[in-house]
């Protein structure tokens, strides 16, 4: 990585970053604040998109720059998380993914102490799909389905649990999809010493009740929940509020109770309220909502190939948003009729 020459002004001049990124291509960034535009903010950081320069610097004084798109994060505490560890846990994840199919390239990251200055900056991957919530077709989402599962087999091969799957972290530019914000990540040798974040619409129940071990199987549900209201337009799982037993209150009523046994290895277990909900929920049968819930779109797919394939994305949302023994990754890829007996 290259060295960093950074202004910061306090007034409306407009402000140059630019950076050497890499040195085998000796690519120049240039970024005007003028030109910042803000995208999101998430639980760690605020990003901006930026138009950029990407040029060799021999031939930079004898002819303009390639303009490309960037985004750029820049970090913020988060709930009593100092920025040091919030900026760290980031850039860290960013660098150990670099392998991952579908993920951020970094094209060059400032680590500082100042939580002000601390920032990495990617390609910018395209808009998030929240935008795109019940409107792309079956095609679209069995393409966004393919490539997000490629990116969770990498993913668990090297032991990492993404952690915050959803709509805001998940790019799609029409052809190409880009899984980003690795902010909540870490790894399942030490998923005991985590409190997840993911977004609670999306939360798996074993992430709700705050088991003493994750897996990647909690990327697996948030996934299926994603992929239903990407296809639907309606959220499986909405909750008014974060407080676990609403979540879990929330779950139960579509799926049915959780298998005996499914508290025990809580965190909560040993609270009075965790203590009555196994029995409280014995009588809680599985409805159909999920399934009228998705019929209701699919019953307006006009073409009988897609009403199919329809057909094969909720059996696929079922295997993922089991309480156990959900499908993994490397399943779904190889054997699920979603990918496997299309119909064209």
């Amino acid at each position: 990585m290259g060295s960093l020459i950074s202004t910061i002004s306090t007034n409306n001049r407009s402000e140059a970053l630019s950076a050497t990124a890499d040195k085998e291509t000796q690519t120049i960034l240039y970024l005007k604040k003028k030109s910042l535009v803000s995208i999101g903010k998430g639980a760690f950081g605020k990003v901006y998109k930026a138009l950029g320069s990407d040029t060799d610097l021999a031939e930079s004084a004898r002819k303009s720059a390639k303009k490309i798109e960037l985004a750029i994060k820049f970090f913020i505490p988060f709930q009593g998380v100092s920025s040091d560890e919030s900026q760290l846990n980031e850039l860290y994840w960013n660098f150990e993914i670099q392998e991952i199919p579908n993920t951020p390239k970094v094209l060059y990251s400032d680590p500082s102490q100042d939580q002000q200055m601390a920032f990495i900056i990617t390609p910018y991957y395209g808009p998030d799909l929240r935008s795109q919530i019940g409107k792309l077709s079956i095609d679209d989402i069995e393409k966004i389905a393919k490539s997000l599962l490629e990116t969770l087999k990498a993913l668990e091969e090297h032991g990492i649990i993404h952690g915050d799957i959803n709509g805001k972290n998940i790019c799609f530019d029409g052809k190409n999809v880009t899984l980003i914000d690795f902010g909540s990540s870490l790894f399942i040798l030490n998923s005991h010493k985590s409190c997840l974040i993911t977004t609670s619409w999306y939360r798996a129940p074993e992430a709700v009740i705050q088991v003493k071990n994750y897996t990647c199987a909690i990327d697996m549900w948030s996934l299926g929940c994603f992929l239903f209201e990407l296809y639907t337009g309606k959220a499986l799982f909405p909750s008014r509020d974060e407080n676990p037993i609403t979540l879990m209150n929330t779950i139960v009523d579509k799926l049915g109770a959780p298998p005996p046994g499914f508290f025990l290895n809580s965190r909560f277990a040993e609270l009075p309220e965790f203590k009555e909900l196994p029995s409280s929920y014995r009588s809680f049968l599985p409805t159909n909502d999920l399934d009228q819930m998705f019929k209701e779109k699919s019953d307006q797919e006009t073409n009988w190939k897609n009403k199919r394939n329809a057909e094969n994305l909720l059996d696929l949302i079922n295997k993922m948003i089991t309480y156990t023994d959900r499908i993994t990754p490397q399943e779904a890829l190889l054997s699920h009729s979603f990918f496997n007996e299309r119909v064209y």
